[in-house]
């Protein structure tokens, strides 16, 4: 870092900015402007406002309403939104285990640990009989037929892998066959990684998709003065553009969930040159984008009871399957993106976002958000 970006980045913090999320926004920014399909005059008239360009489309911003939106820039300079001593406990999933023991039902089997210098640890759900070397590895992956390798702390599929063992003695890792030695040498290469259960979707989502798990998104606002703090949801579908993935950023379907009811609609998918588009039934199966989530009920229930149990964490993306083997909590990470939600109005403006937006102002103080032109 030369001596211009030192004092930038001092500047910025005194302007109430943490710097790593100003660096992050940073090159959000840098990285629209090579996006293909929006002119550089929308590019131009976005960025002054803090939105990325997509967004004046997708929300209809104009020169009367772009204020009542929330742009990536004020909220990225609300960061964090979370204290960072109670954030520790969900941001890498193996505390987020330690820290949820006493909803151990709810959580996937754990089996493996491989650490930054590739040594392997065995974990809670991994059998007596296994070692705790790659050998052990492979033999769990024969006896359970699949396994999830993912990285130690990593969102958006960053890093996931799906390992199988077929009955017929073959492997593959994430659809590619492979030989045993093969795998071996795959497995010897991991470090900062997770060995846990794959999660197959249930019957009723894999009607729809069955190669992802066809994970929910929902977001609490956990703050005080809030009867209700589960807020926003969507449900994701893999697709061939996405592969062993169900992640928006990946290209996968995704629908709005009414967190009312458990039902969901409005399907939405991001197409490789940059648009959104809409389709009724899902593009690889045909099946139709609309139903209800199973077991709503019960999986409201868990993310209240969580919330309930750590009042400190007060802005929570929960990433939950509805499996072949019952609802299981995946991750929950403490900076969950807001875009998508935005889509059905400016969160600056809802019962839920609006409070947690005040509540960014208050803590900032005296400090003034970047809500001009050019800010």
């Amino acid at each position: 870092m030369n001596i211009l970006q030192k004092l930038k980045y001092r500047h910025k913090r005194h302007q109430g900015w943490d710097v790593n999320a100003y660096i992050e926004y940073e090159q959000k920014m840098q990285n629209d402007l090579t996006q293909p399909g929006i002119n550089n005059d929308i590019k131009k008239w976005a960025h002054q406002r803090g939105f990325l360009a997509n967004r004046v489309s997708r929300y209809g911003l104009t020169d009367d309403n772009w204020q009542d939106y929330l742009s990536e820039r004020e909220f990225a300079w609300g960061f964090p939104y979370n204290n960072f001593k109670y954030s520790r406990w969900i941001d890498d999933k193996l505390t987020l285990y330690y820290t949820l023991i006493p909803f151990r039902q709810y959580m996937p089997d754990y089996f493996f640990l491989i650490d930054l210098e590739g040594r392997v640890f065995k974990l809670f759900d991994a059998s007596e009989d296994v070692s705790a070397d790659t050998e052990g590895i492979l033999a769990t992956l024969k006896a359970k037929g699949h396994l999830a390798v993912k990285l130690y702390s990593g969102t958006e599929g960053a890093g996931f892998y799906h390992m199988v063992h077929t009955q017929d003695g073959t492997y593959k890792l994430n659809g590619k066959l492979l030989s045993e030695n093969e795998l071996i040498s795959f497995v010897d290469g991991l470090k900062n990684y997770l060995i846990t259960e794959y999660l197959k979707p249930c019957p009723e989502l894999a009607a729809i998709y069955p190669y992802t798990t066809n994970s929910l998104r929902v977001i609490a606002i956990n703050l005080p003065g809030i009867e209700d703090p589960i807020a926003k949801g969507l449900i994701r579908f893999g697709c061939k553009a996405s592969k062993e993935v169900d992640n928006t950023s990946q290209g996968s379907v995704f629908c709005f969930i009414d967190v009312t009811n458990g039902t969901y609609s409005d399907p939405q998918q991001d197409t490789p040159d940059g648009r959104r588009i809409h389709p009724e039934r899902h593009p690889d199966t045909g099946a139709p984008l609309t139903g209800e989530i199973p077991r709503w009920s019960e999986v409201k229930q868990l993310m209240l009871d969580i919330c309930n149990y750590m009042p400190e964490l007060e802005y929570m993306g929960f990433d939950i399957a509805v499996s072949e083997t019952g609802i299981k909590l995946i991750e929950i990470n403490s900076m969950p993106e807001m875009t998508d939600y935005q889509i059905a109005g400016p969160l600056k403006k809802d019962p839920w976002y609006g409070k947690l937006w005040q509540r960014a102002l208050a803590r900032k103080h005296p400090h003034q958000p970047p809500s001009g032109v050019n800010d």
